[in-house]
């Protein structure tokens, strides 16, 4: 039984990805820093093929600590997930709120950094060292999860008057992951990893309904993501039906960026 590491496991999308994979077969280990999501998340999947642990994925001590945790539970790691992102709401958690462009400090650019390119970076090279030295049959997995805002502008009208933010740190830093997944695909084939990533659209999570209905207009299909919508495309990826698409970045937004 395979077993996928995915991070930022209390969101959303986080759940529906453990979900999927869980009914699928494979043993999940995730990680979450909110310490209420990990216990509700724990809750969520006890009984299964599933273990989850605290971890702030900007320190490399604590991933290599949930690396070994996770070893010492399944015995193997064959995919990761790189799922775990700073998004405006968070920031306003953290006390950083996304402000205007000239305005924008330095710490809260660090900050969506650290946690949108750095984390997946250091996530990744800890796995491909254990992939090499465990000498694993079959294909590992990175898997990272990006944006429409990697590789389109937003449109600035959409966030007039919404308590929901675009700011620069978070584009730049899912265009980052990009260029590091086609880095990673081309250096990485020669261990057999593959390297891939998902550029959702916008997910519903209960959006106000005017904002909503602004972004469904520049959707083809017409309607926002649901997190089945990603989490199927992600499962086709972590499965072995995948094994020679490499280095692709795939738009799962509607025909959002078709436009």
């Amino acid at each position: 039984m395979k077993t996928v590491i995915i991070t930022g496991a209390g969101g959303r999308l986080g759940i529906s990805f453990i979900k999927v994979l869980i009914d699928k077969g494979y043993n999940i280990s995730a990680c979450e820093l909110d310490a209420k999501r990990v216990s509700e998340t724990k809750k969520l999947f006890k009984g299964k093929n599933f273990y989850i642990s605290k971890c702030d994925i900007t320190i490399e001590d604590d991933l290599e600590s949930f690396f070994k945790e996770t070893i010492d539970i399944f015995g193997q790691i064959d995919a990761v997930v790189n799922n775990a992102s700073i998004t405006s709401e968070l920031l306003e958690k953290y006390g950083e709120p996304p402000s205007s462009f000239e305005n924008t400090t330095l710490k809260s650019w660090n900050h969506t950094l650290a946690v949108n390119l750095t984390a997946p970076f250091a996530i990744s090279k800890i796995f491909t060292k254990y992939f090499k030295e465990c000498d694993r049959p079959g294909v590992g997995k990175i898997i990272n999860v990006s944006s429409i805002y990697a590789l389109n502008a937003p449109d600035p009208k959409l966030y007039e008057n919404s308590k929901i933010k675009s700011f620069a740190a978070y584009s730049a830093s899912k265009a980052g992951l990009i260029g590091l997944t086609l880095w990673m695909s081309s250096f990485l084939a020669k261990n057999n990893i593959t390297v891939n990533a998902i550029a959702p659209g916008g997910v519903f999570n209960n959006h106000p309904k005017e904002f909503k209905s602004k972004l469904e207009e520049k959707i083809p299909l017409g309607r926002m993501a649901e997190p089945e919508d990603i989490s199927n495309v992600l499962e086709f990826l972590i499965s072995d039906k995948s094994n020679y698409i490499n280095g692709q970045v795939i738009n799962v937004d509607g025909g959002y960026s078709s436009r």
